[in-house]
């Protein structure tokens, strides 16, 4: 948690404000360090008239994702977060899980666990994922502009990362079946407009290809850790379970 808290002071003296306006994190006044002390001097985002983001904004924050990680898909970012971030982002990858995995039960999961975490570290495209992507972490404005915010868990990653556990944020079982996969494409539309902007070089249709390659696996590892950490935890339902599925048949 201590490493969290570093990191968060990282991003916001060294990258916050390089980031474009379609992918902006909340004003921060001010970045202090004394010694093992950090202080953080944030704006007041409801005097600029933003309010915490709602469900039905979804739309507006998986497009400020999508600019997110266009934004970060360079060597540069990536390194930087291997350096002064999380060299994995989010805040329940294998590695940072030990104590889950082991109550895990046996079972397929456990088995693939690692399989899982090495197939989304692996992806030929990296980019800085916010890492805690859900809804309560983005505020948003009446003209639709939306702000970021909560950066303890931001570091190296594939796109789709955020994306999932954000849809687990605004979306119940039923409206995960309605919405996923289009809001998915909405992601992916976004992200080829995104790269054109800042990366016109890079292909953007191979980064959709293998990040579309790695939903379901993304999907399959959140559920890893929800099954060792609360095995009754309402964010697992059918829609995820489809997912977990799909993944198991290609390794069990």
């Amino acid at each position: 948690k201590r490493k969290s808290y570093n990191v968060e002071y990282h991003f916001y003296n060294d990258c916050s404000q390089q980031l474009p306006n379609n992918a902006a994190a909340i004003g921060c006044l001010a970045a202090i360090q004394n010694d093992q002390q950090y202080v953080l001097a944030f704006n007041d985002f409801t005097q600029q008239g933003y309010v915490q983001a709602l469900p039905q904004d979804y739309r507006e924050v998986i497009k400020w994702l999508a600019h997110f990680h266009a934004f970060n898909l360079t060597i540069e970012a990536v390194t930087h977060a291997a350096e002064k971030l999380w060299p994995q982002g989010n805040y329940w990858h294998l590695s940072t899980r030990p104590d889950e995995l082991t109550k895990l039960q046996q079972s397929a999961i456990k088995q693939v666990a690692a399989k899982l975490n090495t197939t989304l570290c692996n992806s030929a495209y990296k980019t800085v994922i916010h890492g805690d992507a859900k809804l309560a972490n983005f505020a948003i404005n009446k003209q639709q502009h939306v702000l970021g915010y909560d950066f303890q868990y931001v570091g190296a990653g594939v796109g789709v990362i955020d994306v999932m556990y954000f849809m687990t944020s605004c979306f119940n079982e039923t409206q995960l079946h309605q919405h996923a996969d289009s809001c998915l494409e909405w992601y992916f539309s976004e992200l080829k407009l995104a790269l054109g902007v800042y990366h016109p070089k890079v292909e953007a249709s191979k980064v959709i290809n293998d990040w579309r390659n790695l939903w379901s696996v993304a999907w399959a590892d959140f559920y890893r850790f929800l099954a060792g950490w609360s095995p009754e935890h309402k964010k697992i339902n059918s829609y995820m379970l489809l997912h977990v599925k799909s993944e198991l048949k290609k390794h069990i």
